[in-house]
Parts: C-alpha cells; sequence; structure tokens
C-alpha cells in the first residue's frame, strides 16, 4: 500500500511538472524568443555539468543506502553525514571550478552564466536523495508543488520583455536552491546531531565514485549534447533542441515516477533475497510501461505539427521535425529506467550499469561531432537515438538472466498496432481546416478512443494479471 501511495504522489508531482510547461513554456517562447531561451538552456547546461562532479554518484547510491537502514535512526544518520561530507566537499571544489571557467571563459551573457551558481549552491545542499531513501516522497512532493506554483507565478509577474533572461534565470535557480533549503528544515526529525569523522567517509568513496561514472558518462548525451550543438550551431539551435527535449521528459514523468519508488523497495527486496518478487515487480512495470510509452509516443508525434506552433509559437516551426524525430527514444530511456532502477542498481550491478552508459556517451560524442556540423539539431538527435539505442542493448544483456527482455517485448508487439493507427489518424485529423484549439481537442479524444478501444479487449484477456492491476489501481485513486 505504502508503494501505491508513493507512486501516487509522484505521480501527482510528475503531472504538475506536465502542466505547468504547458502554462509558462508558450509565454516564455514568446517573451524571450528561441535566442533567448538558448541562451538560459546552453548556460544551464553547462553548470548541470559542473554539478555532476558536485553530486557525484550520490543520488543512486544515497537512495540504496539510506534504504538498506531505514529503521535504524542512529545508523542512518550516521551513514548520512558519513556520505554528504563527501557531497559537500565535492560541491564546495566544483563552485570554485565553474567560477573561474566563467571568469576566464564565458563572453556571451556573462550575467546569466553567473547567476548559474545558484544552481550549484542547490547542487550541494541537495538531499533529495535522504528523502527517497525514506521513503518519505509526501514530504519532496508537496514541497516541489508549492515551489514550482510560486516559480510559475513568478515568471508571469516579472518576466516581461525578451532582454529579461537573467530574471528568468533567478526565478528558476533560486527555485532550485530554495526547495532544497526547505527540505534541511525538516531534516532534524529523522537523524540525530552529526557525529562523524574523515575515517567514516572511507566505507562510501569508493562506490560512490563507481556510480559516478555513469553519472558523467549520462551527461555526455543529458547535458553534453546542447552544450556541443551550441558551440556548433549557435544558442539559437539550442532552443529549438531543448524545447522538444523538454515534450519527450515531459511525456517520460510516469516513468521517472514510477522508477524513484522503486529504487528503495527494490533495494530492500534484493537486500532480503526475495529475488522472485523482485523479478515480478519488474515484469509488470516493463509490460504496463510498453504499453504507455507507444501510446504517448504516437499521439506526440501525430499531434506535434498541429501542437506545437500553438504552443511555443511560430519561431520554433523547426522543434516540430526534432520533436517527431526523438519521439522513438522514449522506449529506449523507459526501457532503461526500468532495468536500471528494478535490477541493476538494487542488485548492486553497477559495474555494468557503467559499462552502458559510457558505450552510449563515446557513441553520443563520435555522432555529435559527426553531424551537428552538418545537420545542426538533427544531428543532436540522431546522436541521442543511437546512444539510448546502445544503453539498452547492453543493459538488456547484463539483465537477460532474471529478466527476458525480448520474451517481454514480444508480447507487447500487439500494441503497437494501435499506436500506429492512432498516430495515423491524430495526423490526418491535423489536416482538417478547423481552429487550432477544436482540432487539437479532436485529435486528442479521438486518438485516446482509438488506441483504448483496440487495446484494452485485448489486454484484458492476452494479459489479465496487467489488467487487474491497472483496474485495482484505477479503483483505489476512485476511492
Amino acid at each position: 500500500m505504502k508503494t501505491f501511495q508513493n507512486f501516487m504522489y509522484n505521480i501527482a508531482y510528475e503531472i504538475l511538472i506536465m502542466i505547468i510547461p504547458l502554462v509558462t513554456m508558450p509565454y516564455i517562447s514568446r517573451i524571450i524568443g528561441a535566442s533567448g531561451y538558448g541562451t538560459y538552456s546552453y548556460h544551464y547546461s553547462v553548470a548541470c555539468y559542473f554539478g555532476l562532479f558536485g553530486l557525484l554518484g550520490i543520488s543512486n547510491y544515497g537512495v540504496r543506502s539510506i534504504a538498506t537502514c531505514y529503521d535504524d535512526r542512529k545508523k542512518r544518520t550516521h551513514v548520512f553525514f558519513s556520505i554528504y561530507a563527501i557531497q559537500l566537499l565535492a560541491s564546495l571544489l566544483v563552485i570554485a571550478a565553474y567560477a573561474a571557467y566563467v571568469l576566464l571563459f564565458v563572453k556571451n551573457n556573462p550575467s546569466v552564466a553567473w547567476l548559474q551558481l545558484l544552481y550549484l549552491l542547490s547542487v550541494a545542499l541537495d538531499i533529495n536523495w535522504f528523502y527517497f531513501g525514506m521513503e518519505l516522497f509526501s514530504v519532496t512532493v508537496i514541497r516541489n508543488i508549492v515551489i514550482k506554483l510560486a516559480t510559475t507565478g513568478a515568471i508571469f509577474l516579472f518576466v516581461r520583455k525578451a532582454t529579461d533572461v537573467a530574471l528568468y534565470t533567478v526565478i528558476m535557480v533560486g527555485g532550485m536552491l530554495f526547495s532544497q533549503i526547505v527540505l534541511w528544515l525538516r531534516l532534524p526529525h529523522y537523524i540525530n546531531r552529526p557525529q562523524i569523522h574523515l575515517r567514516d567517509l572511507r566505507e562510501h568513496i569508493s562506490p560512490v565514485f563507481l556510480l559516478f561514472l555513469p553519472a558523467i558518462a549520462t551527461s555526455v548525451f543529458r547535458c553534453m549534447d546542447k552544450i556541443m550543438l551550441g558551440a556548433l550551431s549557435g544558442e539559437t539551435q539550442v532552443g529549438y533542441y531543448t524545447q522538444a527535449e523538454n515534450l519527450i521528459w515531459a511525456c517520460l514523468s510516469v516513468i521517472t515516477a514510477l522508477g524513484n519508488v522503486m529504487i528503495p523497495v527494490a533495494s530492500r527486496l534484493s537486500d532480503s533475497g526475495d529475488k522472485k518478487t523482485l523479478t515480478h515487480y519488474t515484469q509488470i512495470s516493463f509490460r504496463g510501461i510498453t504499453i504507455f510509452t507507444i501510446a504517448v509516443t504516437g499521439g506526440l508525434v501525430g499531434i506535434a505539427p498541429v501542437f506545437i506552433p500553438f504552443f511555443l509559437g511560430s519561431g520554433f516551426a523547426p522543434t516540430i521535425y526534432i520533436t517527431m524525430l526523438i519521439s522513438p527514444t522514449m522506449f529506449f530511456i523507459a526501457w532503461e529506467n526500468i532495468i536500471r532502477t528494478q535490477y541493476l542498481l538494487p542488485n548492486q550491478k553497477d559495474m555494468e550499469f557503467t559499462l552502458s552508459v559510457f558505450a552510449g556517451a563515446l557513441i553520443n560524442l563520435a555522432a555529435n561531432f559527426a553531424l551537428i556540423p552538418i545537420l545542426q539539431s538533427y544531428g543532436a538527435v540522431i546522436g541521442s537515438c543511437l546512444a539510448e539505442c546502445c544503453v539498452f542493448i547492453i543493459q538488456s544483456m547484463a539483465a537477460r538472466k532474471e529478466i527476458h527482455v525480448l520474451s517481454i517485448l514480444k508480447s507487447c508487439l500487439f500494441y503497437f498496432v494501435p499506436g500506429i493507427l492512432m498516430c495515423i489518424l491524430v495526423l490526418f485529423l491535423g489536416t482538417l481546416p478547423l481552429e487550432t484549439i477544436p482540432k487539437l481537442c479532436l485529435q486528442f479524444l479521438s486518438g485516446v478512443t482509438v488506441f483504448a478501444a483496440l487495446t484494452v479487449p485485448y489486454l484484458s484477456k492476452k494479459d489479465p494479471l496487467l489488467w487487474s492491476i491497472l483496474q485495482s489501481l484505477l479503483h483505489r485513486r476512485a476511492k
């Protein structure tokens, strides 16, 4: 029951994350434009890259470590401060290094670059991993909802003209910093006073750095693509590409919520040796997420030509085709998330995880260097698709003894048929001579109806276990 409640808390927050961009992105896209948004995205991507060296591999390692001492206040106090001491020391070094970078190398829009120091301070104070390990998702969700709403209000109140890029940056990264400060105010409820020595850090340094390696590799195709795009093609191209990427990650929000909830659950199941239950969880998640991703991908591709000009403005027309081309990566990201959070990390398969993302990073770098100067944003899209596919294949091989990925995907082949038919229908409806809002409503309702009508009868007969779980979830939500 607690897992279900945590999942619903995360779903509520992820839905909010989807809704807020629907409100702010059209406004920001029209006020500061592709160039201004590209400037913010470029410098934020650089700061994110520095921030990775502050967090190291602590996000995943911290969740796993706290989850294993869930009921022991004294032990979790010791574990928390031992891990956080590493994070704080690394973050202080990163802040100094970033300040030197801005001072020596940033010539364009230096004020926006300097303001990203607020983001790096939020990285230094980031203890979300503690609350996730304790399965206190309500704490982080309620905090984030309040701060996201306040940030949204501030954007509409204060960002009024194209030159307000710096002000927009303050609001965005300032909100991140404040959200971390709030978490520290609640921390004394769950831990005691710190009593650690430098020698206490030793046991955590090796596993933290082992998980840091995949974090760095992952950053190559999460942050470095935008950095390379900005350096090789200009910040306007970053604006086009980032908006397409934002739409993809908004659609993947449910998968992110499931992954966050399942890490501590899977860690305890693995620690107790209950591999049968863990495998059962994973197979159900894999099938359910695959069906969801088919529906979302088909719908997004179909609605993009109408939705994106309406949503972002005519200045973001290139984002239409970027979004349609990058949409298939949602499958690989979704499947990776299941394998990583429910098998590799809980079972401490850190080396296999590291190998997969390093291979993906190398492919991404090579593709970006070769294709971005020629194809600009489309080159970055191709690099991301190839990288995610590579990561998925290697992780599937690593988990093949416990998770029969090919068998699961074969059982889901039918669902691609209604997904493709839905996409074709939605694309056709987008060509009708209707006003934009009625047309979008028609596309959405028709797409959902067709996919559900073709999927539900098959799902109820061929996968009764998953169908019963979905019914149970809907029944609980109705209550």
